[in-house]
């Protein structure tokens, strides 16, 4: 979804920098990019809280079988 709103933010910043109609019509483009940057930015945080909650999550548990404990990954 990010990726979506990714490319609807460069489509619009490029209209903005191409468009040589008046400036009142590109900063209406220009601010419809900023929302949607603003919306990837607020997705993104959410997504690192989300990703940290589950690696604590993840570093709290034991292995619970002889297999699970030779199988560890490396923690960077």
């Amino acid at each position: 979804e990010s990726v979506v709103w990714y490319n609807d933010w460069s489509r619009l910043r490029q209209s903005v920098i191409e468009d040589p109609r008046p400036s009142e019509i590109r900063s209406g483009l220009e601010k419809k990019a900023d929302e949607v940057l603003k919306r990837i930015l607020r997705y993104n945080e959410d997504d690192v809280r989300a990703t940290k909650l589950v690696k604590e999550w993840l570093r709290g548990k034991k292995p619970t079988k002889q297999k699970e404990k030779q199988e560890e990954l490396p923690v960077e």
